[in-house]
């Protein structure tokens, strides 16, 4: 994929899903709007996070574009079972609970992170908590009056080095190259 700005924002990589675990999210990103109020993410912005590398410069970006074509992240059904909050950051979210689509998750993340520590990106402070933001700046969220819904498998079909541009209408995600992904035996 071809980069399309001169000048670099914010860098993350990311999952992206398959068209069914799309469809899945909508009714949930409906019903979590209707309760929580904020700003509802696009379908086209549904991913799960796997490192944010912050403000890095074209060049930065094309060498790790040139590393990253080379790498594999193993993947898996990653089950959607309940709603998250991230109050501080207004954040309504998806993600699991299940055993072992956390530690398939967290496999993936963990060898992204070999690829990306010799070439002196540091991982966040922060504990690796897979999920798919579906609003932000929620006024308040109670979980509790979110309705339970049937859990789901979210299915990887992309994961992207991305550009998150702010633009006057939201944040815009440009994707600048493509990690492979192989199925977790």
């Amino acid at each position: 994929m071809s980069k399309t700005s001169t000048s670099t924002q914010r860098i993350f990589i990311g999952l992206w899903p398959d068209k069914a675990a799309q469809t899945a999210l909508h009714p949930l990103s409906a019903a979590a709007l209707q309760h929580c109020g904020g700003r509802a993410l696009r379908p086209d912005q549904w991913h799960i996070t796997l490192a944010f590398l912050g403000s890095l410069s074209m060049q930065d970006v094309d060498g790790l574009c040139a590393q990253a074509s080379e790498w594999q992240l193993p993947t898996a059904p990653f089950c959607i079972d309940h709603y998250g909050y991230f109050k501080q950051a207004g954040i309504v979210w998806v993600g699991s609970q299940e055993t072992v689509s956390l530690q398939q998750m967290a496999a993936c993340h963990r060898r992204l992170w070999q690829y990306l520590l010799p070439l002196g990106y540091r991982p966040e402070q922060r504990p690796f908590v897979p999920h798919v933001s579906l609003l932000r700046q929620a006024e308040s969220c109670t979980l509790d009056a979110l309705s339970s819904f049937i859990p789901f498998d979210w299915y990887s079909a992309h994961c992207y080095v991305v550009e998150s541009r702010p633009t006057a209408r939201g944040t815009h995600y440009i994707p600048l190259c493509e990690i492979a992904l192989r199925p977790h035996l």
